[in-house]
């Protein structure tokens, strides 16, 4: 089916975080910011962790919340401030 809040579609997670901190998002905006399909680029903040996968899953949560989301990275952790 289809899910309006992709907090709760996503399904149990280690957690979710729907933003780094500001001074992350400030530093490391460029290494969390890729390239769509289209070339159009995507800022992605938002992530949360897999546990039994141990991946971390960073993506936009789209304005329209009619949109897709965009997923932009399915691995290990992103540098931020405290993980540099």
């Amino acid at each position: 089916g289809e899910y309006s809040d992709f907090f709760t579609a996503f399904g149990k997670v280690g957690y979710i975080a729907e933003h780094e901190s500001s001074l992350t998002e400030k530093s490391y905006r460029e290494q969390h910011t890729f390239a769509g399909a289209d070339g159009s680029r995507h800022v992605c903040f938002s992530h949360c962790k897999n546990n039994p996968l141990k991946k971390r899953v960073y993506f936009e949560v789209p304005v329209d919340h009619s949109a897709r989301v965009f997923i932009g990275h399915i691995g290990p952790h992103l540098k931020t401030v405290l993980y540099g």
